[in-house]
């Protein structure tokens, strides 16, 4: 499956120079998601800075990064459903 954007850069051919744009497309594409990642996160760091009333954001960057890293590892219901449900039902959901 791939997306319609990243099909259609495939099929673009301008000479022989722009063959393999969809690989442009692709890094720019991860690169756009890094910086709205970062920029969220140091978006929150300032906003819990503030509520909290801390001089320094830096003194929450470890435990929220730790928190950010390990709450997809500790999804239990998603486990759950995709190993329980799936093979019973053969779709995620109830």
């Amino acid at each position: 499956m791939c997306l319609p954007t990243f099909e259609l850069m495939r099929a673009i051919n301008i000479v022989k120079l722009l063959e393999r744009i969809e690989v442009l497309v692709g890094v720019v594409w991860i690169v756009g998601i890094f910086v709205k990642i970062v920029l969220c996160f140091y978006a929150a760091m300032m906003g819990l800075q503030h509520v909290a009333r801390h001089h320094r954001y830096r003194t929450f960057l470890l435990p929220a990064g730790l928190w950010v890293w390990a709450s997809p590892i500790m999804n239990i219901p998603a486990q759950w459903n995709s190993r329980i449900l799936l093979p019973k039902t053969g779709r995620f959901g109830g």
